[in-house]
């Protein structure tokens, strides 16, 4: 029988969906399908709905977001208004990428000669020039408790954008970070620092600000470029 469960009802306190997924122990987090069960799923289990994306005429100005808090038993979950953060790219687009050309012509570019990538100390000077600055400060998300930087997204991802289009090379020593950066879409996010409260009971990931740099991404403003885009 499944982790979690017992053959009397009232003693099962793990979700329906435990059912198919077991561990190789008892403490291991399940995970493991039998590769006999999709097959046998697969007769009577309709297939998943195809992911759709819903349109918004007007964003709000704020979205709610929980707080990062333990709840005890029968607490209900609180939730508090957060800015969001909206930005526009097609026009910050044109000024970076004649901002970012004249620094690599001035030579303040610097990337790894292995990787071809910026690091964090190469890309401040970039964001430094970059219209509105990086979308996110590199030490937005650090609190006391729990510290994770963020690191450059937009003043990472212009020199790799240079090096694809040939607009610049090598001399001598992804939706978000890409689309955003060179104006194709619009976004409007907020902090990824408590963005969302789905992995805080996984056993490791309690004192997580966030999974990923990308979790406060919340819309993509359907403007100009993007409306091609999205159809």
């Amino acid at each position: 029988m499944p982790f979690g469960f017992d053959r009397d009802p009232s003693r099962t306190k793990a979700p329906g969906l435990r059912l198919f997924l077991y561990a190789s122990h008892r403490y291991e987090t399940p995970t493991i399908i039998p590769p006999d069960l999709p097959q046998r799923l697969r007769t009577f289990v309709p297939p998943p709905p195809e992911t759709e994306l819903t349109a918004d005429d007007d964003l709000p100005d704020t979205v709610q977001q929980p707080p990062f808090r333990y709840l005890h038993r029968g607490q209900k979950q609180e939730f508090d208004p957060v800015a969001l953060i909206r930005r526009d790219m097609e026009r910050a687009a044109h000024h970076d990428l004649f901002a970012v050309l004249r620094l690599i012509d001035g030579g303040r570019v610097a990337v790894s000669a292995k990787t071809r990538r910026p690091s964090a100390t190469a890309s401040r000077p970039i964001a430094a020039v970059l219209e509105g600055g990086d979308f996110l400060e590199p030490a937005a998300g650090e609190t006391p408790e729990r510290e994770q930087e963020i690191g450059p997204i937009r003043a990472f991802a212009w020199p790799c954008l240079m090096q694809a289009a040939k607009l610049a090379e090598l001399r001598g020593s992804q939706v978000f970070e890409y689309a955003a950066t060179q104006g194709l879409i619009d976004v409007a996010y907020t902090d990824p620092a408590d963005a969302r409260p789905d992995f805080t009971h996984m056993w490791g990931a309690d004192d997580l600000a966030y999974l990923s740099r990308y979790d406060g991404l919340q819309y993509f403003p359907a403007e100009s470029t993007g409306r091609i885009l999205f159809g």
